[in-house]
């Protein structure tokens, strides 16, 4: 009983984690062109203060999720005290956390800021020259990201390497 309400708990914070970086993603490489990171037209001729609050609730979701994701695995691990032996896909689960840790801590960090920026009522144009810097700095790795978790969501579903007795 104990394994199933602790695996719901990780798996809806996950999911509210991921909802967030999906629509983050979505939202601000709308914004700008294909080549170059330059503002589409459509968004250069207008004032975009109002716009860039549809961020806010995408990294919102993105902080709070991370934080609560990573509050329930600790506690699913002290709690339950899994196996790692036997659950082979917990072990990749766990290592892919551990591994991307460091790299989603920067980008929450990122994002805190930008989101700070938006809440604070910050130029467009400052504001904007800060998301093309975050695209420019982190490159592919959001992208990366996206398809590490993907992946983790792949393990968590099929359990692969996972012993039988």
């Amino acid at each position: 009983m104990k394994i199933k309400i602790f695996s719901s708990i990780v798996a809806l914070f996950y999911l509210l984690w991921m909802c967030g970086v999906i629509a983050d993603l979505l939202i601000s490489f709308q914004l700008f062109e294909a080549k170059g990171l330059v503002l589409k037209e459509v968004f250069s001729r207008t004032d975009l203060s109002a716009g860039l609050l549809l961020l806010t609730p995408a990294i919102s979701l993105k902080l709070i999720g991370y934080l609560f994701l990573v509050i329930s695995i600790i506690l699913y691990l002290l709690f339950l005290k899994p196996k790692l032996k036997k659950e082979g896909w917990l072990l990749m689960v766990l290592l892919l956390v551990i591994i991307t840790a460091p790299f989603n801590i920067y980008l929450l960090y990122k994002d805190y800021n930008l989101l700070m920026e938006i809440l604070n009522l910050n130029p467009a144009s400052e504001t904007i020259a800060h998301l093309r810097e975050r695209f420019i700095i982190l490159g592919g790795f959001p992208l990366i990201n996206l398809f590490v978790n993907l992946a983790i969501l792949f393990l968590a579903i099929l359990k692969p390497l996972q012993k039988t007795t």
